[in-house]
């Protein structure tokens, strides 16, 4: 208990006091030299992944060796299912590229690009311990607080650990940790009464304002991360394919109506030039000559003046 809380509560602040020093550095233009940003901005790096996960790329291949935020995210890649495409945790490899890009902004300098990386740093050592988080109330579920399984005071150190980050974010959320993941003495009560599910839930807009989103968080056979989301992309879904069925509809329906106008239009056109032609015929009949005896006078009776 004792080492993690070193590990997880005391080494991490650490690391996130010496990042406002590098900005601090930067901002003064104390660069290079021993106490300058870029030799601070190597603490970071040593406090972050330690010693022992020696050379290899993503560190040691056995998981017992590292001690930090590094060796931490590596384990719960494993069991969250968020492991990159180097084979080891793909927040290691973003990690790794922030770590480059912070000494390039101070090699420039460019402190206000730096600052960028820091924030985009400090979310990202946020996810290992929301992942620790919904795997210690894994562990803890429906476990008696007063119960002397030592997952839960792991668990309440994790918890202790984010929750001012959290309450910075969302107050409600954070009560929500605290009251499913941190023991109360001498109460006796199960622990994360609500389910995983829900507290990860629960976690969702915290997660989704954060620069790294639920995806990063990843999901167990117990919890998702993103179920919050999968419901909501599957109601828009829902929404969406409703929309293009009843314009289906109206097509269709206006499709029907333009031929049935179009096929009435051409029976009325049909029918006047039918009624036309009878008209026409009613006209020639009345020109034609009475039928009888015409008689024809003789060339003898027709009288010419000389």
């Amino acid at each position: 208990i004792v080492a993690k809380t070193i590990q997880y509560q005391i080494v991490h602040m650490f690391a996130i006091a010496q990042m406002t020093v590098v900005q601090e550095k930067c901002d003064t233009g104390n660069i290079d030299g021993k106490d300058g940003a870029r030799h601070i901005w190597d603490h970071v790096a040593a406090l972050l992944i330690g010693s022992l996960e020696g050379t290899n790329a993503g560190g040691s291949l056995d998981l017992q060796d590292g001690q930090l935020s590094w060796n931490l995210a590596n384990k719960r890649a494993f069991q969250f299912s968020t492991m990159g495409g180097r084979n080891y945790a793909v927040i290691n490899e973003e990690l790794e590229d922030l770590l480059y890009a912070g000494l390039g902004a101070l090699e420039a300098p460019d402190c206000q690009w730096f600052l960028n990386v820091e924030d985009n740093l400090q979310h990202l050592l946020l996810v290992p311990l929301l992942q620790s988080v919904l795997r210690f109330a894994i562990l803890s579920n429906g476990i008696m607080s007063d119960n002397d399984y030592r997952g839960i005071a792991a668990g309440e150190i994790i918890a202790l650990t984010i929750l001012p980050h959290i309450a910075s974010h969302d107050e409600n959320t954070a009560a929500v940790i605290k009251e499913n993941l941190v023991t109360v003495p001498g109460s006796s009560v199960p622990l994360v009464s609500s389910g995983p599910q829900e507290l990860a839930n629960a976690l969702f807009g915290v997660i989704s304002d954060l620069t790294y989103g639920c995806e990063y968080i990843g999901q167990t056979q117990e919890v998702d991360a993103c179920a919050k989301a999968r419901r909501v992309t599957e109601s828009d879904n829902y929404n969406i394919g409703t929309g293009i069925a009843a314009l289906a509809i109206l097509l269709v329906v206006g499709l029907w109506v333009s031929y049935v106008y179009l096929a009435n239009k051409e029976d009325n056109e049909e029918n006047n030039r039918q009624e036309e032609q009878l008209r026409d015929k009613s006209q020639m009949t009345a020109l034609v000559a009475p039928s009888g005896n015409i008689e024809i006078a003789s060339c003898n009776d027709v009288l010419y003046e000389k």
